[in-house]
């Protein structure tokens, strides 16, 4: 843990002297998007952002029911929600194209047992780790680099429980498992200013 957290910091603090150092000054953008998966999945998201140069900065707030598909835990309803940042590099010139980044979150998790009447559990975790993606700009002026964009990106994060999930004797239900390692694809609509 402590060498991904050093990595981490490191990575970030080149990326900021980079982006104050850059020889070619240029005005910064904000951004405002938002994860329309998480609202299909009873949730929500929201995250502005912050790009000088080829560095986007990224904090946002984040919640969702984790679908079955992506657990192993069938017996469990699991509710999250988190906050989060972002660090990012854009491998081009322009606010489009292909990025790889640093991101970590801070979760709460609310875990309840399907068909029960046990009262659920809440789990703390901080999780840490890389991501990439593409994002296509929208925008009417090709110069500016302005307007709608769309950003498929894919995660893989590493996680440490700060607060495990227990319940009591389980009889017949498998047990809760707390996973260690995320693996997130998703897709961001968001707004370049």
């Amino acid at each position: 843990m402590k060498q991904l957290l050093l990595l981490m910091t490191v990575l970030c603090v080149s990326a900021s002297i980079y982006a104050q150092q850059a020889t070619e000054k240029k005005k910064g953008h904000i951004e405002l998007e938002v994860d329309p998966i998480a609202y299909f999945l009873k949730g929500y998201s929201f995250h502005a952002g912050y790009q000088l140069n080829r560095i986007r900065y990224d904090v946002g707030v984040f919640g969702l029911e984790t679908p079955e598909a992506f657990t192993s835990n069938d017996d469990y309803l699991e509710k999250s929600n988190g906050v989060g940042i972002k660090a990012d590099y854009l491998l081009g010139k322009k606010a489009g194209g292909f990025f790889v980044g640093l991101e970590a979150d801070y979760t709460w998790t609310k875990v309840s047992i399907k068909k029960s009447t046990v009262p659920s559990q809440t789990g703390e975790a901080f999780a840490a780790g890389i991501r990439g993606g593409y994002r296509i700009m929208f925008g009417r002026s090709a110069n500016a680099q302005k307007g709608f964009y769309l950003t498929p990106w894919i995660g893989i994060d590493r996680i440490f429980h700060t607060k495990n999930v227990h319940f009591p004797a389980q009889g017949t239900r498998a047990k809760y498992k707390q996973e260690d390692w995320r693996f997130f694809p998703t897709i961001h609509l968001g707004w370049r200013f």
